[in-house]
């Protein structure tokens, strides 16, 4: 006897499929309950090839000079003459990120807790790390970038932001806490309502720096505010996030 395949209807193949998945489901369930993957401690994972010798190779680096902890901290007290340094806490918040990531509380990278333990007492009653700055004046768009202090300060602020939670996620300190949570309080009190005034908009979109300085340095504080709000579930933090991304994108 031949048997004869008739093809199923399309409109009868999302009933068949359901079904299935159904039966295989109910059977799956009844049998064991789903476990969450358990994945790997990152510091414990063992990079190779190629990227793995360019990843040894980049920590070997930073663990030399001249990363030695008066100059990653001279973006924040001006203590070492090197170029940029009004770009405060770019370089000392970009090393305090990535050596949090990628070192342990055990093993910790060389310079990493010097920087954590000192950079505290260079942060301004306000909040901010960098020069003085009365926020409420014009932004100083119109200056050479070694001399301009508002947006410089902004960008690096946003990058040391991002340094101080991660070290406080990796080491543990309290004070390093307390640190974000002040420079996270001065994107709530004073950058989102500053710089985020639909009354000044005039201001921000200078053709020759709205783009390269107010675009770009502003609002580089949202990607540590997310992060602060993960790690104390303060929601004025995203809040403030929320509110610069939705005047970015006005």
């Amino acid at each position: 006897m031949k048997h004869h395949f008739s093809p199923m209807k399309p409109a009868c193949i999302p009933t068949v499929l359901l079904a299935v998945l159904a039966l295989v489901g109910f059977k799956s369930s009844a049998q064991t309950a789903w476990q969450r993957p358990m994945l790997p401690n990152p510091s414990k994972v063992e990079m190779r090839g190629v990227w793995g010798e360019a990843y040894t190779d980049g920590l070997t680096r930073v663990s030399q000079d001249p990363f030695t902890v008066p100059f990653l901290l001279s973006d924040l007290n001006f203590g070492v003459g090197r170029w940029f340094t009004n770009f405060s806490g770019d370089m000392s918040g970009r090393f305090m990120e990535l050596a949090a990531l990628t070192s342990s509380p055990e093993h910790p990278q060389p310079a990493i807790l010097g920087v954590i333990a000192q950079a505290p007492q260079f942060q301004k009653a306000d909040g901010h790390f960098g020069a003085d700055v009365d926020w409420q004046q014009p932004i100083d768009f119109n200056v050479g970038s070694d001399q301009t202090t508002m947006m410089p300060i902004l960008w690096g602020n946003g990058r040391l932001l991002l340094g101080l939670v991660a070290g406080y996620e990796r080491f543990g300190q309290t004070n390093i806490l307390t640190t974000a949570r002040k420079l996270g309080d001065f994107y709530v009190n004073i950058v989102a309502d500053r710089f985020c005034d639909p009354t000044r908009v005039n201001e921000y979109r200078q053709p020759a720096s709205y783009a390269c300085k107010y675009v770009t340095c502003v609002f580089e504080g949202m990607e540590g505010l997310v992060q602060l709000y993960r790690g104390t579930h303060d929601p004025r933090y995203l809040q403030t996030a929320r509110r610069m991304a939705d005047f970015h994108e006005a």
